[in-house]
This record gives structure tokens, C-alpha cells and sequence, in this order.
């Protein structure tokens, strides 16, 4: 049994009008093995589902935005990105960050805490950084949703799939949903059906305030 599935009525009506239930069964097959060891962190996911505004994609992944700041190009032309807080994640497109299961807080009570933080889009509007990224995480990666800011979430991964051009990171700053332009409409649809590399490098967060880091 998983919990508060019913805060997932407005993507099972989504699933219903286009008559495509994979990513939401996928979703449930993911989440439930992990219910039984993590009750509290499965309920506060679907307080997060509630509100989230993207889509689910087809393996069961739970998009989500993102703001990381432009670091520099690499001697690979890649836009390198670090993260807000610390400073010291560098990532790009195609990358995976990881920390250790014993380092994300799973109190709900902690608004802010050690994990790695990934929001829905009424989140990142009024938060820092100069880059938006569209990424993807697991349900079962999902470790806390804090109790009053249920619009963000602590994880334990995330993958990296595509860089916002700055017309549509104006457009999110200003609360235009993705879904509502077509560039942001293709950036969608090519996350929800896996359109995208697999990734390519591995970054495990190995102590907090992103110290300890390993990179494949």
C-alpha cells in the first residue's frame, strides 16, 4: 500500500486524458518496495506530488528544476555549473550527483538540512543562481519533503538532462509553465519518453557542504 496516493489525482487525470499510464504505474512500482523502510518519506512525497508541476516520465522519474550557477567552460566545451550552497558540485548536462544515503537528513521538520535539494517550479522563482537545469530523481532517492515547504525536496540523486536557454528560465522566473511555450514543450516531452543520454559522469558526494568528492 502506498500512502496519500490520492494527492496524485491531478496526474492520474493527466494519464486518463492522454491515455498513457506508464510513467504513473512506473512511479508506484518504484516507490512501493521502499515504503515499508521509509513510511514518513513516502507520504511526504505525494505532499510534493501535489503541488509539483511537472510531468512524471515514462520510467516513473519525477522531473524537477533546478538553479546552479555557471561556473566555466571546460577544455570539453561543456558549461560547467556548480551548486548554490557550497560551491564546490561541479556538474553539467548528462552528469549524476550522488551523496551518500547516511548523509541526506530525513527530518521532515529541518526545512533546510544536509541532502541534496531539488524544488518544483513555485520553489525556485524566488531562489538564487543564474542557471536553470531540468533534471529527474527517483522516487525511491526521495529522502525528506520538509513539513512546511512542500514544494521542495531532499534527495539522495539526481540526474542532469538539459540546460534552460535563457528565454525559458525568464519564462519560469516569471511562473510561465514550461508546457506553455514550444521550446519548453519539446525540453518536456524529450525528459518524459527518455529522449536523452543516459548519463554520462558520476559525481558522489562523499562529505557534507559538497566536500569529499568523487568523479567517474
Amino acid at each position: 500500500v502506498v500512502p496519500g496516493v490520492e494527492n496524485m489525482q491531478r496526474h492520474l487525470r493527466q494519464a486518463s486524458k492522454l491515455k498513457d499510464y506508464k510513467g504513473f504505474n512506473k512511479f508506484l512500482e518504484r516507490l512501493a518496495p521502499v515504503v515499508k523502510d521509509r513510511l514518513h518519506s513516502a507520504e511526504d512525497l505525494m505532499k510534493f506530488m501535489e503541488t509539483a508541476e511537472l510531468p512524471i516520465a515514462d520510467d516513473g522519474c519525477i522531473l524537477f528544476l533546478k538553479r546552479l550557477n555557471f561556473k566555466e567552460k571546460d577544455e570539453h566545451g561543456r558549461r560547467v555549473f556548480v551548486d548554490c550552497h557550497s560551491g564546490n558540485i561541479r556538474q553539467w548536462v548528462g552528469m549524476k550527483v550522488q551523496v551518500k544515503e547516511d548523509l541526506v537528513d530525513p527530518d521532515r521538520r529541518r526545512d533546510c538540512s544536509n541532502g541534496l535539494h531539488v524544488a518544483s517550479m513555485s520553489y525556485i522563482r524566488s531562489f538564487s543562481g543564474n542557471v536553470t537545469i531540468l533534471g529527474k530523481v527517483a522516487p525511491e532517492d526521495v529522502f525528506a519533503v520538509p513539513q512546511y515547504s512542500t514544494n521542495k525536496m531532499r534527495v539522495s540523486a539526481y540526474q542532469i538532462l538539459a540546460e534552460l536557454p535563457e528565454e525559458e528560465r525568464n519564462n519560469v522566473n516569471s511562473g510561465v509553465y514550461l508546457s506553455k511555450t514550444e521550446v519548453g514543450k519539446k525540453l518536456l516531452n524529450d525528459a518524459i519518453v527518455g529522449n536523452h543520454s543516459s548519463p554520462t559522469h558520476l559525481c558522489v558526494v562523499g562529505g557534507h557542504y559538497g566536500r569529499n568528492l568523487k568523479y567517474t
